[in-house]
Parts: structure tokens; sequence; C-alpha cells
């Protein structure tokens, strides 16, 4: 189950709908254009797709101090690694 999913179905105000398409979408296998419409708007409206975009952010940031502390210790850059941090980024943080 991803993060932002859990977070929404913790809160105490997430949308019966939403649970319900939800439901429908594990046991057919699928959810119709429609249906990830709606979920992807309450998911919006609830802020859980704010607090994933943070928690993303806060890990991005702490992987780049590693990867600077383990190119200090190694005295070498590693490129790869921060080709795929750039890669992985979701947007200007560090």
């Amino acid at each position: 189950m991803s993060f932002l999913l859990v977070l929404f179905l913790n809160m105490p105000s997430s949308d019966l709908q939403v649970r319900e398409i939800l439901r429908q979408g594990r046991d057919q296998g699928k959810l119709s254009a429609s249906q990830k419409r709606i979920v992807l708007n309450e998911f919006k409206k609830s802020g859980v797709m704010a607090l994933t975009r943070e928690k993303l952010r806060d890990y991005e940031i702490e992987l780049s101090r590693s990867l600077n502390d383990l190119e200090l210790a190694t005295g070498q850059e590693n490129w790869t690694l921060r080709l795929l941090l750039l890669r992985l980024s979701i947007g200007p943080c560090c």
C-alpha cells in the first residue's frame, strides 16, 4: 500500500465514496478514468498529496546529505548516484 493511500485511509475525514471506489478497484483489478479522477481530487482536497510531497522532499534532502558524506569519506564524487538522485528528484530542494 502506498504512503499516500495509508495517510488518506487513516484520516478520520476520509471520504466514504473514495473508500468504496478503492474497494471496487481492488475487487475488479482496475478503476475507470472517472473513478481515478474522483480519488485524485479527494487526495488533493484532503492534503495527503502535499504531505506525501513534503515527505519525499525530506527523503531527498536526507539522501543528498548521505551522498555528500559518502563522497567526503571516499574522496571521490559519485556521479552515478548523483544522476540517480537527480532523476528521482521531485523538484528543487537542496
